[in-house]
């Protein structure tokens, strides 16, 4: 007679083998047998330690992610804020060098002038920007002349004169504003000849434009036209007008030219003042 299906020793396996998969599946599902799945549990308490170990050391347990760390962000925050307080100073640091270089190079070229060297930022700007007026910070309480007093970018290139000043703020004329009038200049050659006297006038554009004297010659673009105007502070003589960018013969074979400053004045943010010792003309009108 052939055995049954289902055997003492069958029935006892199966049975074993669905409580341990009942014991191992997740508690709610199987919420239902919790009577069941106790002896099975109990049963495997003795090697559920065991298991475990070997588990973490298969599958290490999860790293704390930095975002979990408190004390971590904290200190992360603390270095990002040393790092933008190192940045802000490295800035300033150079800021101070340019500043210091753009003096120097203005005191070597008036050197045999009793002048002095006052930084001003621009306040305000060319509303300045429909009179095409800079103002900047710095007055009398800073000895600034008006009329006898200049700025200058980098100490060398001039932006206009001092019309107007108070007692903490000054007003300058851009030598490239139409009310700024003429203006005596020379183009500097490298050549051996020269340099050729011109007479620029405001272009209206942020430029200055003017006719060479007959005899120039040897006129090419990128040469550097100065200041040398009696009617202008001494502080003002030699300093860079800007650069020729534009030649033009005229039927008469006079050359015209066009001079670009290597700034427009409305980008300008903080100038130069050149301010003569002892005041001269103070309160002078524009």
């Amino acid at each position: 007679m052939p055995r049954g299906l289902f055997t003492p020793n069958r029935t006892l396996t199966l049975t074993t083998l669905a409580l341990i998969v009942l014991a191992l599946a997740p508690y709610r599902t199987t919420r239902w047998l919790g009577g069941l799945t106790t002896p099975v549990e109990f049963a495997l308490a003795p090697v559920q330690h065991p298991a475990s170990i070997v588990a973490h050391l298969l599958r290490p347990p999860r790293v704390r992610g930095e975002a979990d760390d408190e004390t971590l962000r904290a200190l992360r925050l603390e270095l990002d804020c040393w790092r933008s307080a190192f940045a802000e100073a490295d800035g300033r640091i150079a800021e101070l060098e340019r500043l210091l270089r753009d003096l120097q190079s203005g005191a070597e070229l008036a050197s045999n002038l009793d002048i002095m060297q006052v930084a001003a930022p621009v306040i305000g700007g060319p509303s300045d920007l429909t009179e095409g007026l800079l103002r900047v910070r710095a007055g009398t309480d800073r000895g600034v002349v008006a009329r006898s007093s200049v700025a200058t970018t980098r100490g060398v290139h001039l932006v206009g004169r001092v019309i107007e000043v108070t007692r903490g703020m000054s007003t300058v004329l851009p030598v490239t504003n139409p009310r700024a009038g003429l203006i005596d200049a020379v183009v500097l050659t490298s050549d051996g000849l020269g340099p050729w006297a011109c007479q620029l006038e405001p272009a209206g554009d942020g430029s200055l434009e003017g006719d060479l004297v007959a005899e120039a010659q040897g006129i090419v673009l990128g040469q550097v036209v100065t200041v040398r105007d009696r009617a202008w502070p001494a502080s003002a003589q030699g300093l860079i007008l800007g650069r020729v960018t534009e030649i033009e013969t005229k039927p008469n074979q006079r050359l015209r030219i066009r001079v670009t400053p290597d700034q427009p004045s409305e980008t300008i943010g903080e100038v130069i003042l050149r301010c003569p010792r002892i005041p001269d003309d103070p309160g002078g009108a524009p």
